[in-house]
């Protein structure tokens, strides 16, 4: 008798818990909102655009700098290129009394574009005559990431040590998501027949396309067992995007036909929300 209620209250107990894992993920908990959306109009427009997605208002401003991320250890810092004096230099700038001001300059040369700061504050990666360079905030050190990479709009810090970018193979043209171990100077493939990725600012959440796809972009969890999975297709073609800290939503720009709008995909329902009209961003963040 004892060892059939053993049995019973076990086999209701896997009952429970798988009722709870279809539940999850037939109606998962999507959540509001929240945060701040980083978006930059255009290369050599100047304008920095927010918007509050707590209470869906936006704030624009006019900049002197470009291709603005947020600093993942410190959100409250932006990572950018300054051009001024002949050169283009990546800087740290901070808010003060309103406006985002120069605090320290991190590098400088002719031609730079889309820098990346390390979780841990100690690299800096950036795009010079389309290769993929880091440099060593300590030692000063540069070096040649990759030559080969592709589609340097959107390439990413996996973790502290390590970066996300696109390649594609001479011979069968098929595009590769590869990761480079700055320690070792090693390069292996990360996600095959994908492209462009795009990380939480919290490391948590990678968003990607398909192969050849402008179409499908896929959003995982990479830092849970359950390690969520979400396919989003569209009719419309998607530039730029990146995940919300939270993993249930994704900021994209997407095209219709000749114009690009600023949308919030929610993940879970995947309905749209149009926040921007008529902007073609150089680069975006979700903070």
């Amino acid at each position: 008798m004892i060892v059939n209620r053993v049995v019973i209250w076990t086999f209701l107990f896997s009952v429970i818990i798988a009722l709870s894992f279809i539940i999850y993920f037939i109606f998962p908990p999507s959540g509001e909102m929240k945060g701040e959306i980083l978006v930059m109009k255009g290369s050599n427009q100047n304008q920095l655009i927010k918007f509050n997605a707590d209470n869906n208002k936006t704030e624009t401003s006019y900049v002197e700098f470009d291709f603005p991320q947020y600093n993942p250890k410190n959100s409250n810092k932006l990572i950018a290129v300054l051009k001024r004096n002949g050169n283009q230099e990546i800087v740290e700038l901070i808010m003060q009394n309103g406006t985002y001001q120069l605090n320290k300059v991190l590098y400088s040369n002719s031609e730079i574009k889309h820098p990346k700061i390390s979780p841990n504050n100690t690299f800096i990666t950036f795009i010079m005559n389309e290769e993929l360079y880091y440099l060593n905030l300590y030692t000063e050190e540069i070096f040649l990431i990759s030559s080969r990479i592709v589609d340097y709009l959107s390439y990413d810090w996996l973790n502290e040590s390590e970066l996300l970018f696109t390649i594609k193979e001479e011979s069968s043209g098929l595009s590769h998501i590869v990761k480079f171990n700055l320690k070792n100077k090693s390069e292996n493939i990360f996600r095959k027949n994908a492209s462009s990725p795009a990380m939480s600012i919290n490391k948590e959440f990678l968003a990607y396309k398909g192969h050849g796809s402008n179409h499908v972009v896929y959003v995982e969890e990479l830092n849970s067992d359950q390690r969520a999975k979400f396919e989003i297709v569209t009719d419309e073609q998607i530039g730029l995007f990146k995940p919300s800290p939270d993993g249930n939503y994704l900021i994209a720009n997407v095209y219709h036909y000749s114009q690009s709008d600023i949308e919030i995909i929610n993940l879970h329902t995947k309905k749209r929300k149009k926040i921007l009209d008529s902007i073609f961003p150089s680069s975006l963040d979700w903070r």
